[in-house]
């Protein structure tokens, strides 16, 4: 994907994005988690690939995971077709069948991954959807993540990539943070993405993986092997302050993870060297809906912190 220099000087040429200087070592970039909000990695990857920046590395976590896992298998321009494709997808729209309707029959609507959460909000809120809270490990199947990830990750091990990467989870046996670095790529993405209590956790060899979530959200440490690696961070987080209905207990607990989160990612800037934040905060972590809009925000992002790398000299 990163690797192609010639291609990418073209590129260069044809979209008017003179090359920039960038460090003697290629970067390692550290891809965050944050839902639909990850998409705009695609962006700032597009970017930096126009503007001559090579990746030596990968390292993800959630939604940076399931892109380092494309982009480090294809072409930058194949993940971002693949990914715009599946999301665009009878396959992926008709996955609501597997939420049952939870209030009375009323007019149908169009479904999307935005109304899969809202009957899974009313779900909660109707006291007869209780007793899946109760008595099951997540509210959604496993199955949605899995068909998103085979459609969009090929059946390789983690070390078989074209460009190296490392995946983060959690491990809920032992309560600490995994680094993934061999083994199934689609089920080391499964276990980085499986939100807690949103997806369940996944068995990997003696462990039971989950998202890391406010644990290790920004992965700046675990992209860093040597001195003098060249960190890139792409923070694709929340807004720090929002105004919205916390009536539902759904709604409270995952703006409690954001907010842990929060102080994690501030930790994880110290750590790298360049930190690039597309401002997509506003976006909903399960609102997949707005692909284009998110990739432009990344490409803006990307743009911005080269162009303020270049003048710091």
């Amino acid at each position: 994907m990163l690797r192609r220099p010639d291609r990418y000087r073209a590129a260069n040429r044809l979209l008017n994005h003179p090359p920039m200087e960038h460090p003697s070592r290629s970067p390692v970039l550290a891809l965050g988690g944050g839902g639909a909000r990850g998409i705009a990695h695609l962006g700032v990857l597009q970017h930096l690939a126009a503007a001559g920046w090579t990746a030596s590395r990968m390292v993800g976590v959630s939604i940076g995971s399931l892109v380092a896992a494309m982009c480090a298998t294809d072409t930058l321009h194949n993940a971002l077709t693949v990914s715009k494709d599946y999301l665009a997808s009878d396959a992926f729209r008709q996955r609501g069948h597997l939420l049952p309707a939870t209030a009375p029959s009323e007019a149908p609507e169009e479904w999307s991954f935005l109304t899969i959460f809202h009957r899974m909000k009313r779900m909660i809120h109707d006291g007869r959807r209780m007793s899946r809270l109760l008595n099951h490990p997540s509210l959604l199947p496993a199955g949605i993540l899995i068909e998103a990830i085979e459609a969009m990750v090929p059946d390789i091990d983690i070390d078989e990539t074209n460009i190296p990467i490392k995946i983060i989870a959690a491990d809920l046996i032992s309560g600490h943070p995994v680094v993934l670095r061999a083994g199934s790529l689609r089920t080391a993405v499964q276990a980085s993405a499986s939100i807690p209590g949103i997806f369940p956790p996944v068995e990997f060899e003696d462990k039971l993986l989950c998202d890391i979530g406010g644990i290790d959200s920004l992965p700046s440490q675990a992209a860093r092997e040597r001195v003098d690696d060249f960190i890139i961070a792409v923070d694709v987080g929340p807004n720090t302050v929002r105004e919205q209905d916390y009536s539902r207990a759904i709604d409270v607990l995952m703006r409690m993870e954001e907010i842990a989160e929060t102080a994690s990612r501030h930790q994880a800037y110290e750590l790298a060297d360049m930190v690039i934040r597309p401002q997509v905060g506003d976006c909903a972590w399960y609102d997949f809906d707005r692909f284009d809009e998110l990739v432009a925000a990344g490409q803006v992002a990307a743009k911005r912190a080269l162009r303020a790398f270049a003048a710091r000299g």
